[in-house]
């Protein structure tokens, strides 16, 4: 449902936008919607790699008042296909700034909600894939600030975030599995061009699990860890909405002395109204960022659901 909705939402604001991309252009209204595709490959310490198709959609919007405070709000779908698994995220975030010629400082609150669906055609196993995702792929609440600082061509960025757990079910009367965390984004984005851009950047998740742990390895853990490390880059088209990107990431996943590290290539195209080049949006348009679309419980219980890559 939310995914036809989303669709809708990006087709509307297309439409709305080529209609009123005069009126829009040169004010404090910016938007844009994108899609990329994708695919990633996972090295599990011990097991076979694995491979997924990546898909991602994103509809970002914002306006900034004379008086520099401004609002964005965000709404992404992101699909990963796992063989047998399918791992969605949808995402809404919303974000309250103050932003000058020098700095952007403000606040954030962000909704996901995460779907894990195996299809391996054993009813039995299907019936307990479905038992344990309910356990473990939970909504999530993101709240926290975020900031950017612009030095001529050179954009500096970061967010610090609590992440909460919601709507977990009970692991047989010993509460619920995932308790909180927290996320830390870095990035840093370079123009080589007004129409060009290449950036890198840091993030870390960080999910306290409950004290009953997770046995990995013969031993007892109550954390995951995750670290991703990115590089992109960004072209738009001369006198064209048009820009075409291309991401990088690399993503180590940590619980106990059990890791997963993966590589990601994405490939897109970003429909850009209201910011007439990549530099105008960075500095006064829709230029903050979600939470990172990718689940990491949803990841954790594709790997084990789908082939027992993990040894739980």
């Amino acid at each position: 449902m939310f995914k036809r909705t989303l669709l809708s939402a990006l087709v509307a604001s297309t439409f709305a936008s080529a209609v009123y991309a005069d009126e829009i252009n040169g004010q404090p209204f910016d938007l844009f919607v994108s899609g990329d595709v994708g695919h990633s490959s996972y090295s599990p310490d011990g097991y076979p790699h694995v491979g997924d198709s990546d898909y991602n959609l994103r509809a970002s919007a914002s306006y900034q008042d004379p008086s520099k405070f401004g609002a964005q709000l965000d709404g992404v779908y992101s699909k990963r296909n796992i063989d047998k698994a399918d791992i969605s995220t949808a995402d809404l975030a919303g974000h309250l700034f103050y932003r000058n010629d020098r700095f952007l400082i403000g606040v954030f609150g962000q909704y996901r909600n995460p779907k894990l669906n195996i299809s391996s055609g054993d009813p039995s196993a299907d019936f307990f894939s479905r038992y344990a995702a309910d356990i473990a792929v939970s909504e999530q609440a993101f709240w926290g600030v975020e900031g950017q600082a612009y030095f001529g061509d050179i954009t500096v960025s970061g967010q610090l975030a609590k992440q909460e757990f919601i709507n977990q079910k009970d692991i047989s009367g010993q509460g619920t599995l995932l308790n909180d965390g927290y996320v830390a984004n870095l990035k840093a984005r370079y123009f080589i061009k007004d129409n060009w851009k290449v950036e890198a950047s840091y993030a870390y998740n960080k999910i306290n699990i409950n004290g009953v742990g997770i046995p990995v390895n013969g031993q007892l853990t109550d954390s995951a860890d995750q670290k991703t490390f990115g590089i992109g880059t960004e072209y738009r088209f001369t006198d064209n909405p048009v820009s075409l990107y291309a991401q990088y990431n690399r993503n180590e996943l940590s619980i106990g002395n059990w890791n997963v590290d993966s590589n990601q290539f994405l490939a897109g195209l970003k429909i850009n109204f209201g910011s007439t080049t990549l530099k105008g949006r960075d500095q006064s348009g829709a230029s903050l960022d979600p939470v990172s679309q990718t689940s990491t419980e949803g990841l954790l219980l594709g790997h084990y659901l789908n082939r027992n890559l993990t040894p739980f």
